[in-house]
């Protein structure tokens, strides 16, 4: 947005007038949208106006905004010509804008919005099921919290309303429990959808599949949930009940299949179920599974050579005693012995392989820092696992932003990619006319030069305005 100077000559005498302009993108080339008339300005009014566009545009630097000649193309908009009150120009509704539209780009990217379109259908609503997903997943990639707490805090100081186009009004927790109820039904599809998705943004091959667990603790009782009950827990909280969740990943972190256990469930008994739910979901090709050696007993590994599949597995603590014993008490103290089926493959191919493993455990604590599926507030078992399946699609989203950022050559994380933007503010510029109206324009601030480069190297384009112009009065 910018002021533009008009000459005319009238009775022999050049006049200036000036009017507030905006850049628009139209089939013939970018051109300028007249907003308002401003009339002739002295050299005080001009320097007003010119701040108050540099606090909208974002810009810090006042100096850096240029008066525009007449010649300049001029796009009609058929609209009255206005007065506008200088000294009342406001900047209302501040929201934040960056995240939430860069959230919706990765949903948008991953085809969420056309997958969950067509699966979360019937029922009566007034709002559509898939963008509702939409809002508990963004809220869970940006600001984890409680549906009540997305209610009452993350969705009004958003922009959400305008780039989903769901008012305020319409969101609540009753409305996203029941959300959570529609989509779980459909974590087979979604599984199956990401794990295509993802290997044609990525080219990611799925010959290698990185397996390990973690628990999960609530809040609460949680007695209207069985699997909920006390185990081993890796979060330090005996005292509480439990979910055990295992999850695989590409040797590159990107998730593949979940499957959620009882909190007393043990590690060993947890693959076999496993491999059958990643056998139902991508067929029974040979593949090479990488595991801890929590979940590495005979049993296990004598199901995967039955099936024809290859391991690469650590070597339980039992089994180092007995190596102990058999080498005349050689010390394996500290040292780790891996185990495998495969031929051909060097020492320190294995090694490296088996080191992919901590791309899981990098997975659980994205989960548990950063989108935060620690602790659970849900007691009924189906909005549990619907939970762990918003964080799952959070979670995909995270590492789609990672592996954007870094193919295009940006030596930053996901989270400091959404840190980078969130400063990007959408919000009102009303403009009070002398008549007693006023008009307001709802309008995207102008990033600074460290994000319009981060935008284009994520290949994004900002919106010049959002909403819709409205008169009032």
């Amino acid at each position: 947005m910018f002021i533009k100077a008009h000459t005319r000559t009238k009775d022999g005498k050049q006049h200036r007038y000036y009017s507030l302009v905006e850049s628009v993108r139209t089939a013939r080339g970018p051109q300028h949208r007249t907003l308002a008339y401003l009339g002739e300005l002295n050299a005080s009014t001009q320097a007003l106006w010119r701040k108050s566009i540099a606090v909208f545009n974002g810009d810090g630097n006042a100096q850096q905004l240029e008066m525009f000649t007449s010649d300049e193309p001029e796009l009609p908009t058929g609209e009255q010509v206005v007065q506008v009150a200088l000294n009342r120009v406001l900047w209302e509704r501040p929201r934040d804008f960056g995240e939430v539209y860069l959230a919706q780009h990765l949903w948008k990217l991953l085809g969420l919005d056309h997958l969950l379109a067509q699966q979360m259908t019937g029922g009566e609503q007034q709002v559509d099921w898939h963008v509702m997903a939409f809002i508990l997943t963004a809220a869970r990639l940006i600001a984890p919290s409680s549906e009540l707490a997305i209610e009452q805090n993350f969705y009004p100081r958003t922009a959400l309303d305008d780039v989903t186009g769901v008012a305020q009004d319409k969101v609540n927790k009753n409305r996203l429990y029941r959300t959570l109820d529609r989509l779980l039904p459909h974590k087979a599809a979604i599984e199956a959808h990401l794990k295509g998705r993802l290997g044609t943004l990525f080219d990611e091959p799925f010959d290698l599949l990185l397996y390990d667990l973690t628990s999960t603790y609530f809040e609460g009782l949680a007695e209207a949930n069985p699997a909920a009950v006390r185990g081993y827990s890796r979060d330090h909280r005996s005292d509480c009940v439990q979910i055990v969740i295992g999850l695989v990943v590409t040797r590159s972190g990107l998730p593949l299949g979940y499957e959620v256990f009882d909190g007393n469930r043990s590690d060993a008994t947890t693959l076999q179920e496993m491999m059958g739910r990643m056998e139902s979901l991508y067929g029974k090709a040979s593949r090479i599974w990488v595991f801890d050696r929590g979940v590495a007993s005979e049993k296990n590994l004598e199901a995967l050579r039955a099936c024809g599949g290859n391991y690469l597995v650590g070597t339980p603590r039992t089994l180092l005693r007995k190596v102990d014993r058999a080498a005349c008490m050689r010390h394996t103290e500290g040292a780790y012995l891996l185990r495998t089926n495969l031929t051909g493959e060097s020492e320190q191919s294995l090694w490296h392989m088996y080191m992919q493993l901590s791309d899981a455990e990098a997975a659980f604590r994205t989960l548990k820092q950063d989108l935060s599926i620690r602790p659970i507030y849900h007691q009924i078992q189906r909005r549990v696992e619907a939970h762990v399946l918003v964080c799952l699609i959070a979670y995909a989203m995270y590492r789609t932003l990672d592996r954007l950022a870094r193919s295009h050559g940006l030596a930053m994380s996901g989270r400091k990619v959404l840190a980078a933007v969130s400063t990007i503010k959408s919000g009102d510029v009303v403009l009070p006319l002398v008549d007693g109206r006023e008009l307001r324009l709802r309008r995207v601030s102008r990033p600074d030069p460290e994000q319009s480069e981060l935008l284009a190297r994520l290949g994004l384009n900002l919106p010049e305005r959002i909403g819709v112009d409205l008169m009032s009065g």
